[in-house]
């Protein structure tokens, strides 16, 4: 059964809102690994302010508004799977410069998020996963790194201690978290 259509609580969160995100997000970022998808929007929304109904599953924070607005995107030819990636279609690209007409303060704000991101530090794509984990289990909140791996370990992770510093240097350099000593 389609995730889009299986239930009116599903159909309310596939909204306008998350799939415009989606949309602008993909045509910021100029494409998105699949394997990442998920987590790279989480911290994008998170730093957006835009509420994209995450919810924590074991391996990353998930949004079924965002795998709808993925999949209306590719439904209507505006985004495509190429290789291991997700880009937008020449007239996906079209549309999301539509959105963005006269109304460039959005754009600008997405570029500085994509922009901070990508200072932030390079990231496999685990590491990245564990840092999104991390931060929607905990927040933004002030932690020495031996809590932080406390903090994994209580919740049942397995992360590895160089995997978990990897990821809380990110959540740091995005200020999203402050890791003590």
């Amino acid at each position: 059964m389609d995730p889009c259509r299986a239930d009116i609580q599903t159909r309310r969160i596939c909204s306008m809102q998350a799939y415009d995100f989606v949309h602008l997000s993909l045509y910021a970022l100029g494409g998105v690994r699949k394997d990442v998808l998920q987590a790279r929007t989480y911290f994008v929304g998170h730093l957006m302010s835009q509420d994209l109904y995450f919810q924590p599953t074991f391996y990353e924070p998930y949004s079924s508004a965002v795998a709808c607005a993925v999949d209306r995107l590719i439904d209507l030819r505006f985004a495509k799977c190429t290789g291991d990636a997700l880009r937008l279609t020449p007239a996906g690209k079209v549309m999301a410069c539509a959105k963005v007409c006269g109304s460039s303060e959005f754009l600008n704000k997405l570029l500085n998020v994509k922009d901070a991101v990508k200072n932030a530090g390079r990231m496999d794509v685990e590491s990245l996963k564990v840092a999104a984990k991390i931060h929607q289990r905990i927040g933004d909140v002030k932690v020495a790194m031996d809590g932080l791996y406390e903090i994994t370990h209580a919740f049942g992770w397995r992360v590895p201690e160089a995997q978990t510093r990897k990821a809380a240097k990110f959540l740091n350099n995005l200020e999203l978290m402050t890791v003590t000593k």
